[in-house]
């Protein structure tokens, strides 16, 4: 079976195709975003769950001293609180540079992408989004 390198496949796409993508891509982020942003709402309306997140003594509560030894003893609603804000400013910062990039592609440009950056871009196999023109039976 022939090996692939990655670094060196490329793939010929134009400024069309690229946004075509980005724009499904955002779509799909913004959804994501959303159902997030959501949760965060509910727990920011409770505002006793929200102070002890705030106030929460990270040395203190978080860590458990026996005889000069750390033992982490993680809080499971702070935990989840933490990587729901992290979730959502990831996410918040892959939709500013695809919408830095949709903005700033013309149409008529000539891309040679990697494997990574036509994942980055949103494109995937030609069947798993029928809302695409160059799908099949589209």
């Amino acid at each position: 079976m022939p090996h692939w390198d990655d670094t060196t496949l490329k793939f010929a796409k134009n400024g069309t195709e690229v946004k075509a993508a980005i724009e499904v891509r955002l779509e799909d982020l913004q959804t994501r975003l959303a159902k997030r942003d959501a949760e965060l709402t509910e727990i920011m309306s409770d505002k006793d769950r929200l102070r002890s997140f705030l106030l929460r003594d990270r040395d203190r509560d978080a860590y458990y001293r026996t005889s000069q030894v750390k033992v982490e003893i993680p809080s499971e609603d702070h935990q989840r609180i933490s990587e729901l804000c992290t979730r959502m400013s990831l996410i918040e910062q892959e939709i500013g540079k695809l919408s830095l990039i949709f903005e700033n592609t013309k149409e008529d440009q000539q891309f040679e992408l990697t494997q990574d950056e036509l994942v980055f871009l949103g494109f995937g196999p030609r069947d798993s989004n029928p809302s695409r023109s160059d799908a099949p039976n589209a």
